[in-house]
């Protein structure tokens, strides 16, 4: 997690992973915002009601640490997607905002260097001898490489674009060849 976040979002992101239900019915007492300061302190902005944080992570607490629930119904849901799916955002709508932050917090940047890698791949392959609209083509037809392409219809529309002075298929070869 160092590697991944910078060293002032990392106690974020631990408080983020408080509100899952195992954290939470693992915690001997309910969660307050005490514990959760830097989350609530950087996204408090983003809250629909900031005054009822502790009263919202009480009732949160209470639901999870509850003696009838199973560890497995908790353990089900030690997702923050998961969780977000059975978040009612009546009762709880500062923590589902919460867990909406969590969810689209980048996990990787992995894409992104894929994408550098192809570019660089391409770019070794073909140097500057081309100009920046085909390498961006090129570059698109690679990262997206598994999207199906018609042939055809790509010559077809190099065809329309890119007239030639003398049109082919006017000229009757065999014709020409027996004479």
């Amino acid at each position: 997690m160092q590697d991944r976040f910078n060293s002032a979002l990392v106690p974020v992101v631990k408080q983020f992973l408080l509100l899952l239900p195992t954290a939470v019915a693992a915690k001997d007492s309910p969660l307050t915002s005490e514990d959760l300061p830097d989350l609530l302190n950087l996204y408090s902005g983003d809250l629909p009601a900031p005054s009822a944080v502790d009263a919202e992570l009480f009732t949160w607490s209470t639901k999870w640490q509850s003696p009838s629930l199973q560890d497995e119904d908790r353990a089900a849901l030690n997702s923050i997607v998961k969780l977000l799916g059975v978040t009612d955002s009546d009762f709880f709508p500062n923590v589902r905002v919460l867990l909406q932050i969590a969810a689209t917090m980048a996990v990787t940047s992995a894409e992104c260097e894929r994408s550098i890698s192809r570019l660089r791949h391409i770019k070794t392959c073909l140097r500057s001898t081309m100009a920046e609209e085909r390498l961006n083509g090129l570059t698109l037809l690679y990262v997206h490489r598994d999207q199906p392409v018609n042939v055809q219809q790509v010559i077809d529309e190099f065809a329309r674009r890119q007239p030639r002075r003398m049109q082919l298929n006017t000229v009757n070869l065999l014709s020409a060849t027996e004479t």
